[in-house]
């Protein structure tokens, strides 16, 4: 961007300016005859500062918070205008009928089981043990009284 034969770069990135990108930069810079390079960013990387100094132009580091700041107080930030969401409130019953169907009963005896197994490797008998055994109790509560949940009584994801 050029403003009053100055060269703006605005560089939003995870990661420092690093000196391949200040050479990306550095070409444009000297293809317009500046000497200057201003650049939004969080951070530059010291090897930056050091071959702008052998390539004798000088690096200006605008944070971006203080450029977010300066927007902001000029009130130049865009309104973000965009769908609303609607956020859908799920009911405990509901929850609750999904998790106690007669499928669900084999993964919680899957999990019982793999639980009781990884008792016998580690160190954590008793711990293994405990969770073992709610998944088993879990799992009886699925195979002994289900209950049907809305896609079972509507058949949309079969």
């Amino acid at each position: 961007m050029l403003s009053n034969g100055r060269i703006i770069f605005p560089f939003f990135k995870s990661s420092k300016l690093s000196p391949e990108d200040f050479i990306k930069l550095y070409r444009v810079a000297r293809d317009k005859g500046l000497k200057e390079i201003y650049v939004i960013t969080d951070s530059v990387d010291r090897a930056a500062y050091i071959l702008s100094e052998e390539l004798r132009y000088k690096i200006i580091h605008i944070k971006t918070r203080a450029f977010y700041d300066f927007l902001k107080k000029k009130n130049a930030l865009p309104e973000l205008k965009g769908p609303k969401r609607e956020i859908k409130k799920y009911h405990v019953l509901s929850l609750v009928e999904s998790i106690f169907t007669r499928k669900n009963a084999r993964r919680f005896l899957f999990a019982s089981i793999a639980m009781l197994l990884m008792s016998f490797i580690t160190f954590l008998k008793t711990y293994y043990y405990i969770l073992s055994g709610i998944s088993a109790v879990l799992a009886m509560i699925c195979y002994f009284f289900p209950t049907v949940s809305n896609t079972e009584k509507t058949d949309i994801f079969k």
